[in-house]
């Protein structure tokens, strides 16, 4: 029977356990029993209060993947790290300091996506065309990659030629060089759709510092327009507590000696930073899509609906009914509303002809008609090749912000894990202002009038997102 299991699991496309899991192999019918059997006393509380924090506005691979590395390399007690899309170059620079801190004594802990079988068969040197000239020979010079390069990183506007290199996995790696790796199991959750995927980044070090935001690992989507904060203070016992859970979920067979946090530490190192003009100090309240707590959608949609001045939202995926409503409801009763989205042109190598976005413009389209003069206004950022507007961005009133790896999607709000913080402090809202407007004012495309076809797809887009 476990065998049978097995071969199950690994056409599902789930890879095989490793030494730092238990995994026994349940049918779909037996997730929910299983969790209230043996993971749900396990499960920390999250969410429940809010905490002080001082964060940080890091953006795009130039600044959050030196820092991350930056973190890892001095780190001196632990290094927790759960992200959803793990590798290629900067997977394998990671890895280089993981291995040598385990090796030191270090407590590493990794969550990360399972491996099919097609990702392994490349990781034994199955390698296509397109990733034997882009590592192993000269670039073409008709050819254009959105891509770093040994020269550094550079990025063409335009290219008709332009080809996307392969996204290169490192979780067998990380499993090979005997680094503790789980796979937190998504179909814990309950209702959810049909796609369900471990979704959330993070990484927290030494109890005492985390980044949280949307930024995947994996240098194939390094060019991705995205925004990860740098957090310290209380509020990294709150993360703690999302990562160990999420561990936990991964049939991981022990969470011991992973809680590190301290108090008196992490007090002294937030006051410490206050004083610099670089990070904002907030109230920070986590919200989570989990088996133990699902409340995002219902906490976005509570802020939305106490909004008074403005809503800014920058999002890669923006098609919630609830959450489309809320927004619509608050720009009639005088709140400006500004929304960035991504064109939805190549999604997951698809061009969606703008995808499930196509639902938050027809919205606003529709509103602008039916009430003219509104203060609602949506664009298309003008995203370069290769490359995703990847944000996960709400500013609210110039005193709240929220981010994290939550898409506004029916998806990410049931399905999925994931991870999103408010924070209510107007240092750090007025930052993300300024971070939203520069790309509404050099980015932000003049959106076309919707015609029948994109908005069929933005109505069905909820079965796919």
């Amino acid at each position: 029977m476990k065998k049978i299991l097995l071969s199950l699991a690994i056409c599902s496309g789930i890879s095989a356990s490793t030494p730092w899991m238990n995994d026994p192999g349940l049918w779909f019918f037996q997730q929910e029993s299983y969790y209230k059997e043996n993971l749900e006393k396990r499960m920390l509380p999250v969410g429940q209060e809010s905490f002080d924090s001082v964060s940080r506005i890091l953006v795009g691979q130039e600044e959050i993947y030196p820092r991350a590395l930056e973190m890892i390399r001095n780190a001196k007690e632990q290094i927790l790290f759960d992200m959803y899309l793990f590798g290629g170059d900067i997977a394998d620079q990671m890895l280089e300091i993981l291995d040598e801190k385990h090796k030191q004594g270090v407590v590493v802990r990794l969550i990360l996506s399972p491996v099919r079988r097609s990702e392994k068969k490349a990781e034994a040197g199955n390698r296509t065309q397109i990733f034997e000239t882009l590592y192993n020979e000269t670039l073409a010079e008709e050819t254009v990659y959105s891509y770093p390069t040994p020269e550094g990183f550079t990025v063409q506007e335009e290219a008709d030629n332009y080809v996307k290199p392969p996204y290169r996995p490192k979780v067998l790696k990380a499993v090979n060089m005997g680094l503790p790796v789980v796979h937190a199991n998504p179909k814990f959750i309950p209702d959810g759709g049909l796609v369900k995927i471990n979704h959330q980044k993070l990484l927290v070090v030494d109890g005492t510092r985390a980044l949280v935001g949307g930024m995947n690992f994996a240098t194939t989507v390094a060019t991705n327009h995205d925004t990860m904060v740098e957090v310290s203070g209380p509020l990294i016992k709150e993360l703690e507590h999302i990562f160990v859970n999420t561990w936990n979920l991964g049939f991981a067979k022990d969470d011991s000696s992973i809680l590190h946090y301290n108090e008196e530490r992490a007090l002294a190192d937030m006051q410490a930073l206050r004083s610099d003009n670089n990070w904002h100090f907030a109230r920070a309240k986590s919200t989570l899509t989990a088996p133990y707590l699902k409340n995002t959608r219902e906490v976005l949609v509570k802020e939305i609906g106490a909004a008074q001045k403005s809503i800014l939202i920058e999002q890669l995926l923006f098609n919630d009914t609830e959450t489309l409503k809320a927004v619509a409801e608050a720009a009639k009763r005088g709140v400006q509303v500004r929304i960035i989205v991504d064109p939805g042109t190549h999604l997951y190598g698809f061009d969606w002809k703008g995808g499930p976005n196509n639902k938050a413009v027809a919205l606003v389209q529709a509103l602008q008609e039916k009430f003219p003069g509104i203060d609602i206004d949506v664009r298309h950022y003008k995203i370069k090749h290769g490359q995703e507007m990847h944000c996960k961005l709400i500013v609210i009133d110039d005193k709240i912000v929220g981010l994290g790896s939550t898409n506004f999607t029916s998806g990410a709000f049931q399905s999925n894990y994931e991870t999103f913080v408010f924070f209510e402090g107007e240092s750090l809202a007025l930052a993300y202002r300024e971070f939203f407007e520069k790309d509404w004012d050099t980015r932000g495309l003049v959106v076309e009038k919707l015609n029948g076809l994109h908005k069929l797809i933005g109505m069905f887009s909820d079965i796919l997102f």
